[in-house]
């Protein structure tokens, strides 16, 4: 089995490359400059299923021309998460007309546009797997209204679960399309309200790649439904 971790330079991604390698997936980790990435340096030099790829998911032509080297050694992809997200200290205000554009257009290109990007570049790819699955990442507080002061952010990843529900409605049934919350974690970004380690919140998401059944579209990284 292989799949592709976007944003797997640390937090989540990082955990989701550690677990799906542990168990013997080939994992393509994806992040913008990977040669700085230590943390997954290592784990690439330990685990020889591990391959470090350069993709800057904001950026079509970083996208597409990673898709077009993986087509030169992989027949096809089983799995995509798009775990690459970011978050801005100024994005923390209570009006949205006070964010910068630059914060506001670059936090949408990352977020929302990129696992769409994601999408169009490796759709060959993963069609070619019989079972192909496509995770989003996205949150809690932002899916169910109570975005905290992070309005651009909240945009940005509703949008980013809203279009997993058109994805899955795009694509042949054989596609497993999910957004996923994957619970309030001690990482860069949420570590102030964190719940669970992003170990932990790894393991369920790859219960749930292993056809640990999903009760929703949106569910949370157990399988619940979550309130879309």
């Amino acid at each position: 089995m292989r799949i592709l971790i976007t944003g797997a330079s640390r937090g989540l991604g990082l955990c989701l490359a550690e677990k799906f390698a542990a168990e013997g997936w080939e994992v393509l980790a994806a992040a913008r400059s990977p040669e700085t990435a230590d943390k997954l340096c290592r784990l690439a030099e330990r685990r020889s299923n591990v391959y470090p790829v350069e993709m800057d998911v904001a950026d079509w032509e970083s996208v597409s021309g990673c898709a077009e080297k993986v087509k030169e050694k992989f027949p096809c992809l089983d799995m995509i998460i798009n775990n690459a997200g970011v978050l801005y200290e100024s994005d923390k205000v209570n009006r949205i007309m006070d964010v910068d554009v630059k914060v506001l257009k670059n936090t949408i290109a990352v977020n929302t546009e990129g696992p769409i990007l994601v999408l169009k570049a490796f759709y060959p790819l993963l069609s070619a797997s019989e079972k192909p699955r496509f995770y989003v990442i996205t949150s809690e507080s932002t899916m169910n209204g109570h975005w905290h002061g992070l309005p651009v952010y909240s945009l940005s990843k509703v949008a980013a679960g809203k279009a997993a529900g058109i994805i899955g409605a795009s694509v042949d049934e054989k596609f497993q399309v999910l957004a996923v919350h994957p619970g309030r974690m001690d990482t860069d970004m949420g570590h102030e309200s964190a719940q669970i380690s992003p170990q932990e919140a790894a393991e369920g998401i790859y219960a749930l790649a292993q056809g640990h059944p999903a009760e929703s579209w949106y569910v949370d990284y157990r399988g619940k439904k979550m309130e879309a």
